[in-house]
């Protein structure tokens, strides 16, 4: 049904509201381009729920890992939400900083 699909639209987005004075919200393409369109060679691990690539942001040339979540995750919308909003907030020596997030088509990309 074409109204469930997009209340499941408006659901997110509710969900990502506050995500507007955190971690910048990137384009999907502009994390394509930085992982050369997630090329293996710059992949740097694979977890649970997806790999990590790393990347060069072509707009301030900054070297990062973005990690992709895969689309068979267990990890849902809300988890994904809940670790944007716990690892933006969290400073720690041993862990990397969150710089964004992205959500295109079913796919989450941090």
């Amino acid at each position: 049904r074409i109204e469930g699909r997009g209340r499941r639209a408006d659901d997110f987005a509710d969900m990502t509201m506050n995500f507007e004075t955190g971690p910048r919200k990137f384009r999907y393409g502009e994390l394509a381009a930085a992982t050369n369109d997630f090329n293996e060679r710059e992949k740097l691990g694979q977890g649970g729920f997806g790999g990590v690539y790393r990347g060069t942001l072509g707009d301030t040339k900054e070297v990062v890992a973005v990690k992709r979540f895969s689309k068979g995750s267990s990890q849902g919308k809300k988890e994904y939400v809940a670790e944007v909003t716990v690892i933006s907030r969290l400073r720690h020596r041993n862990l990397v900083r969150l710089i964004g997030w992205c959500h295109k088509r079913g796919e989450f990309l941090l």
